[in-house]
């Protein structure tokens, strides 16, 4: 996963705002997307992502999953990651 250079982003306080500097559409993460934000960043793939999860919330792998894959494909479709 790479994120697009034309994406800003900023963090406040549990929320992050990322900014799509060619289209200035803006996108607000909530308290859960910014968790798999900053995972989106310091990670190398949707499977560390999800693995990573599982392990910090046990029982909950199938919605974890879902989850995780339905954030990072809307990224993609918003033109803020290249997956």
């Amino acid at each position: 996963m790479k994120i697009r250079n034309n994406i800003s982003f900023t963090t406040i306080e549990e929320n992050t705002v990322l900014v799509n500097s060619i289209t200035n559409e803006q996108i607000m993460l909530d308290e859960i997307g910014t968790e798999i934000w900053k995972l989106v960043l310091t990670m190398n793939n949707i499977e560390e992502i999800i693995n990573f999860l599982q392990i910090k919330y046990l029982g909950f792998d199938e919605k974890i999953s879902e989850d995780v894959t339905e954030f990072v494909n809307m990224l993609k479709d918003r033109g803020v990651l290249d997956v």
